[in-house]
């Protein structure tokens, strides 16, 4: 049998009367390049399963011929960003997301030093924010700036502020703020991912630059530290 992800795109979910009391809950889930069926039977209304978020399965996966893979068990919610996971690999077709420019991102962003996928992750866990930037026109500027990231993998402060430059310029079609940026390292708790206060405080004056078009002055190197 294949190897199922741990985390899938919640596609659909459907309850139904059962019976015998509670619910009949049917739902679909999606990580490329699984998409498979799930069913159970819940007591109660899970309220934080809703379409778009990421979620785990738990229960025993078979392979109906004629129908696919059909998981018999239940799903679970992912509240907290996972940082091994690809959220590329979670981006279903119906996002309307050009397939060659998916694939791409979907090899680049492994290329990113750990701390850029960490934040990566961090940033866009929530659906809703990926589905627009995704659908708003900001993928080729990003991986233009993930290639970038991944040749220059020495600075990765510098990489990083480039990225989030340039994720916040396509979440509402404006320019790219400092304010916003700032605000997603802070959702994304960058003390625990490794930053350094002097690292954190380079990237600080780096998203400033990145939006003045201004050239950095030199300074003394900062070292990133990561936390053992």
């Amino acid at each position: 049998m294949a190897k199922y992800p741990e985390i899938y795109r919640l596609l659909s979910i459907i309850r139904l009367p059962h019976p015998w009391g509670g619910q009949h809950v049917k739902a679909e889930v999606y990580c490329h390049p699984f998409r498979c069926s799930v069913e159970w039977w819940d007591k109660v209304t899970d309220p934080h399963l809703t379409v778009g978020c990421l979620v785990k399965v738990f229960g025993k996966i078979i392979e109906v011929e004629g129908y696919g893979p059909i998981l018999l068990g239940k799903l679970v919610r992912v509240e907290q960003a996972v940082s091994g996971i690809n959220l590329f690999e979670t981006v279903p077709d119906r996002w309307g997301v050009s397939p060659m420019l998916l694939s791409e991102a979907k090899q680049q962003i492994n290329k990113l030093p750990t701390l850029v996928r960490h934040v990566f992750n961090q940033v866009f866990w929530e659906h809703k924010r990926l589905e627009h930037f995704l659908t708003g026109g900001g993928l080729a500027g990003w991986l233009d700036e993930a290639k970038n990231t991944a040749r220059s993998i020495t600075n990765p402060s510098e990489g990083l502020a480039r990225m989030l430059l340039w994720a916040a310029a396509n979440q509402g079609g404006g320019v790219p703020t400092v304010r916003q940026a700032l605000l997603w390292l802070a959702e994304a708790g960058m003390h625990n991912a490794g930053l350094s206060g002097k690292a954190l405080a380079e990237l600080t004056w780096l998203l400033v630059q990145g939006q003045n078009h201004q050239r950095k002055p030199k300074q003394p190197k900062l070292r990133l530290v990561l936390n053992p």
